[in-house]
């Protein structure tokens, strides 16, 4: 029996216009998308939720560690640092104001994605 195909989801507008709006703020002009930054965040979005994957994002502007000065704050190194960002105190909280403003349109069932049946 084949899988059904899963619709269309919007998370990619809302989490792409959230990169943009954050960017503009810490570095005053628009992010510069390229396809592997569409490609590390559809990767991020395998294991993540979109709320979470917002939280991850506004996490890592604000540790401002090492890597994402060496990197430029580019979505390479939120991909590279994001095992590291799980253990924020504020990462938690942004889920949750994520989830409220965004609401939880996808119930996600871990490896699903990953594993398919």
């Amino acid at each position: 029996m084949k899988r059904p195909k899963k619709p269309a989801t919007e998370w990619w507008k809302e989490t792409l216009a959230h990169i943009d709006e954050t960017w503009k703020k810490k570095k005053g002009r628009s992010y510069p998308f390229t396809g592997q930054d569409l490609k590390l965040l559809k990767l991020l979005r395998n294991c993540f939720t979109a709320q979470e994957v917002l939280a991850l994002w506004d996490c890592y502007l604000r540790a401002s560690p090492f890597w994402g000065q060496k990197t430029g704050f580019l979505i390479a190194g939120l991909f590279a640092e994001r095992s590291v960002l799980l253990d924020d105190l504020n990462f938690k909280k942004l889920t949750a104001k994520y989830e409220a403003e965004f609401g939880m349109r996808e119930a996600k069932e871990v490896g699903t994605e990953l594993f398919p049946r």
